[in-house]
């Protein structure tokens, strides 16, 4: 899918928190056709790290994603890998809470100190850190950060399913990271997806990866790495089997891309209606009322409804929310929101509802979820914002204290010197008026056998004189 801008960082802030790594070096498997690299696998709090033993390459992705893309693994695994364990979700959760208990009881804490990254009140942290393991995703997580912990740094002992999964999965994030297009593969966000679903029955997503993807079926740019996760293949590429069914399009915001989408989707619908085949696009485009592909989705004969979201009004599910703690990101442009459908589409249920009460019902529908991206990255943004607020005043406040210790030592040092500086300069009687009684007031101590000779010498009459002299 795409979003409003090409965003083309790949920084990996993760939410890596926890100093304590457990870490698998991996080990190659070699099947028919290819030979997978060795992958070094590393389990954080919050985050997974991937290292290869090839250009020592470096990936992060967070402990949910990761559980997504086990799942979407363990659904579409290739006949020549071993595929992952049967994960028993009741007897993972067991042993992650024994675990749990125990390093609870060591007392074992955080290592790491950049503690103003990991707020107690980030819902996505929350989520990871109360999970009761009662879905899939959250299981195989748990099960390979199980299997991870009892390598002992013995990669001879990692199971083959585990060593072909990594490999995978490694390869489609080092090919997103590679291309810096994280901008190009945000999506419209769950609630959107999940309203689509529920009023036209898409379950389809014409342009997605992997990371971004929402339902299991979809396709995307790269099905060499993408296949085992559930692809179906380059859209432009498998346009030939899409006859029937309902449909999300998202393509990436360029304008060659999206004039061949309409051209796909027109011939479609044009051999829908030869075969009187329901088939229905919902489509999201830029509000760019320039370009081409705009212009030829507005005079469709295929349109059914349309409508623009103001770019103040909804957001994106981001492109590298899979490595971020903000899944979400305002959007920059305004969104058309185009629905194509065949002529035996409009008397479906799902034809029904695109037209219900002048398209009005579906537009609201849609539009409310959609605005919850938004109001999610603005709160995310609020949050942040807040965060680096009350860092400027700890920071503010600590120089604060550092100036005002510095000027009482200034000051200290000053007087000091004024001291020495005076007794320097006063006369030399004071100085040995001075001398004098403090040697007077000075009084060495006796030893026994002093005091045995000043004893002596009272008792025969005899007084101390002046240089150890004395008269009687």
């Amino acid at each position: 899918d795409s979003d409003d801008d090409d965003d083309d960082s790949d920084d990996d802030d993760d939410g890596v928190r926890d100093g304590k790594t457990r870490r698998s070096k991996g080990s190659s498997i070699g099947s028919s056709n290819e030979s997978l690299i060795r992958v070094a696998v590393g389990f954080r709090a919050h985050s997974v790290e991937m290292r290869s033993s090839r250009g020592n390459h470096f990936v992060v992705m967070s402990r949910r994603a990761y559980g997504k893309m086990a799942a979407m693994y363990t659904r579409s695994t290739p006949h020549t890998d071993p595929g992952l364990p049967k994960v028993d979700v009741q007897n993972v959760a067991e042993a992650v809470q024994k675990r749990k208990a125990g390093n609870d009881d060591s007392g074992d804490d955080d290592e790491d100190g950049s503690g103003d990254d990991n707020n107690s009140d980030d819902e996505d942290d929350a989520d990871e850190r109360n999970a009761t393991f009662a879905d899939e995703e959250s299981a195989l997580v748990a099960a390979a950060a199980n299997v991870v912990d009892g390598l002992n740094d013995r990669a001879s002992n990692e199971p083959t399913g585990y060593v072909a999964f990594h490999a995978r999965l490694f390869a489609v994030l080092l090919r997103y990271k590679a291309i810096h297009g994280y901008g190009f593969q945000a999506s419209v966000g769950p609630e959107v997806f999940n309203a689509l679903r529920a009023s036209v029955g898409a379950e389809f997503e014409c342009f997605a990866s992997p990371l971004n993807a929402f339902h299991g079926r979809y396709h995307s740019a790269f099905p060499d790495v993408d296949g085992p996760f559930g692809s179906c293949g380059d859209f432009f590429k498998n346009s030939k089997s899409i006859r029937r069914g309902c449909y999300q399009v998202n393509p990436p915001f360029v304008g060659s891309v999206m004039d061949a989408m309409y051209d796909v989707m027109h011939t479609a619908l044009d051999a829908a209606d030869a075969s009187q085949s329901p088939l229905t696009f919902v489509v999201f485009v830029p509000g760019w009322t320039d370009t081409p592909a705009w212009g030829k989705l507005q005079k469709c004969e295929h349109l059914r409804n349309h409508f623009v979201v103001a770019a103040t009004d909804h957001g994106y599910c981001d492109g590298a929310a899979h490595q971020r703690k903000n899944t979400y990101r305002t959007s920059v442009y305004d969104t058309g929101v185009f629905v194509l459908q065949s002529k035996r589409a409009v008397e479906t249920n799902a034809g029904k509802t695109v037209s219900a009460e002048g398209g009005k019902k579906f537009e609201k529908s849609l539009r409310a979820s959609m605005s919850t991206a938004r109001t999610a990255a603005v709160r995310a943004e609020t949050r942040q914002a807040l965060v680096e607020k009350e860092r400027e005043v700890k920071k503010a406040e600590k120089a604060k204290r550092t100036a005002e210790m510095r000027e009482k030592r200034s000051e200290a040092k000053a007087k000091k010197r004024e001291r020495f500086e005076g007794d320097k300069d006063g006369s030399d009687d004071d100085d040995e008026a001075d001398g004098k009684k403090a040697k007077r007031g000075e009084r060495k101590k006796e030893s026994r056998a002093a005091k045995v000779r000043r004893k002596r010498r009272e008792a025969a009459g005899w007084t101390k004189g002046r240089n150890g002299g004395g008269k009687k």
